[in-house]
């Protein structure tokens, strides 16, 4: 890691922010909230839901570190620029996190949806295909999604010592669902997968001045993420409208490279974080 210039005064007040503007806005939504029958053919469908994310392991472990991290000088050592830099890759995949999303479904045809949702800052399309239907209404569906995030956090600039430079993200799942479905209630159940890449870049400004900063410290980060999930959803309703429910345990293993630059010196690390994430979500789902 790059050495700390001597007598340079690092602003730590700015970190607390980058915790909590990520966290509001980078998280994707782990959460379904649809049953494992496709929407019907030339019907809507739509779902609201409000997730919550609490993530435990590494990536936890990494944002408590830094969280905990007491400096006890005006000068960064390489191991407390260590676990900022670890920090900021944590909490750029999955922070403990607050999010609602909606979402609008069109049956195609007997054995196809299309849809499209979005929550704050993402939008996701996707398409499911219903291979399984009996004549005990028990559906088997296998879908496909794609999330791009629409700008990189709710603010660019939250700090007058940290800025947020870029940031972007692209999310590819695959949602495997069985269930029934009837008339007042529906049960829902299965494995999803999700493959994740992204970039992001961080100005710190590590000397300051008057009236202005005098040297920086830019982190750069490009990884990709993989999560494991399992999901079990409910539905409880009658005449096209529904109360939902949905709890989603995702393993979580990420890979990224950072590159830490300050002035004269530029050092690049790879970061391995593994993490759980349990998501619970409360919405509603209507047909028309």
């Amino acid at each position: 890691m790059p050495t700390p210039l001597a007598g340079d005064r690092v602003v730590w007040m700015g970190l607390p922010g980058i915790l909590m503007v990520l966290g509001v806005g980078c998280a994707p939504s782990l959460s379904t909230m649809m049953p494992a029958q496709v929407t019907p053919k030339g019907r809507f469908q739509v779902s609201t839901s409000v997730d919550v994310a609490d993530t435990q392991g590494g990536i936890r472990d990494a944002v408590d570190d830094l969280l905990n991290l007491e400096i006890s000088e005006s000068v960064l050592s390489e191991e407390e620029l260590n676990t900022v830099v670890a920090a900021g890759e944590a909490v750029m995949v999955q922070p403990p996190s607050l999010g609602a999303q909606i979402g609008v479904a069109y049956g195609a045809s007997d054995w196809l949806e299309v849809g499209l949702r979005t929550s704050v800052n993402t939008i996701r399309g996707w398409i499911r295909w219903q291979f399984l239907q009996t004549d005990f209404n028990v559906y088997g569906s296998f879908g496909s999604g794609l999330s791009g995030y629409l700008y990189g956090f709710p603010v660019h600039q939250f700090s007058s010592d940290v800025t947020l430079q870029s940031y972007r993200r692209m999310d590819l799942d695959f949602p495997l669902l069985f269930g029934y479905s009837g008339r007042i209630f529906h049960l829902w159940g299965g494995p999803k997968i999700i493959f994740s890449n992204y970039q992001a870049s961080l100005e710190v400004c590590v000397k300051t001045g008057v009236p202005d900063c005098e040297a920086h410290a830019q982190a750069d980060f490009s990884g990709d993420a993989l999560y494991f999930a399992g999901q079990l959803g409910g539905a409880l309703g009658y005449g096209g409208f529904w109360v939902t429910a949905e709890l989603t345990m995702a393993q979580i293993r990420t890979e990224t490279g950072t590159t830490v630059t300050t002035t004269g010196s530029t050092e690049e690390q790879t970061i391995k974080h593994t993490g759980l994430v349990l998501s619970p979500s409360l919405g509603f789902l209507f047909r028309f």
